[in-house]
């Protein structure tokens, strides 16, 4: 109880702030060591992705335990201190959630090709609050918020695989629409489909790669044919 207790002061906070910017550091130089590491294989490429995982979820997750810390001094002081600030900052940080969610996906990196509605070209930055985009008429910001909202399809800049996503309509729950999709033998299952739930009643975001010589037009056939409706396709040539 007495150590629980010593948290709640802003010494505690001090010592836990300190100590999650030094694991923090940690984790970041094992990922440059292991990004500069002169012979790569297939397990140090998956102990670099899984390293960047690990620090894309620390960060906020590590905010999360310095506020509750902080709300923990005082209850109801620091409380009403961060509703506040939270109803003030409610965009800023659902476009921040958002973000996390986008760099989750493995092919969402510097370099890669994305289509955004009808918005093209090469992603130059990561921003905590959106992406820089290198198009033929110059760099575009585009927040995450927006790309949540319109979808988005991309290419891979190294394999070449193309990203797609589809907003769809069906009667099923998110376990039963991905076992039905695994049953379609074009999707590519290396880059396996993965299955969002909206703030609509039955309508999901789906994100899925192709197999080579798979084209959308037989897969939005596939889901037409189990009276699956598409309401949004953001698709494009690659």
């Amino acid at each position: 109880m007495e150590t629980i207790e010593s948290f709640n002061t802003w010494e505690g906070l001090f010592y836990l702030t300190t100590g999650l910017f030094l694991l923090y550091w940690l984790i970041k130089i094992l990922q440059l060591a292991a990004e500069r590491f002169p012979r790569k294989s297939l397990f140090t490429k998956k102990g670099i992705d899984i390293l960047k995982s690990v620090l894309l979820v620390f960060k906020p997750v590590a905010f999360l335990l310095i506020i509750l810390d902080f709300i923990a001094i005082n209850y109801i002081v620091h409380g009403l201190f961060l509703t506040l600030i939270g109803v003030l900052a409610y965009m800023q940080i659902r476009n921040y959630i958002s973000g996390l969610l986008l760099n989750m996906n493995p092919l969402v990196t510097k370099g890669a090709t994305i289509t955004i509605a009808n918005l093209k070209g090469e992603i130059k930055q990561l921003l905590p609050q959106g992406m820089v985009i290198s198009t033929e008429s110059g760099q575009s910001f585009v927040e995450y918020g927006s790309i949540d909202k319109t979808g988005f399809s991309i290419t891979s800049k190294d394999t070449g695989i193309y990203r797609h996503t589809l907003t769809i309509s069906a009667e099923l729950s998110k376990e039963q629409l991905l076992d039905f999709l695994f049953a379609n033998p074009i999707l590519n299952f290396q880059e396996p489909p993965t299955v969002r739930e909206s703030e609509i009643l039955n309508t999901f975001k789906l994100q899925y790669t192709l197999e080579e010589g798979g084209n959308d037009e037989d897969f939005l056939a596939f889901l037409a044919e189990h009276k699956i409706k598409t309401t949004l396709t953001q698709n494009s040539e690659v």
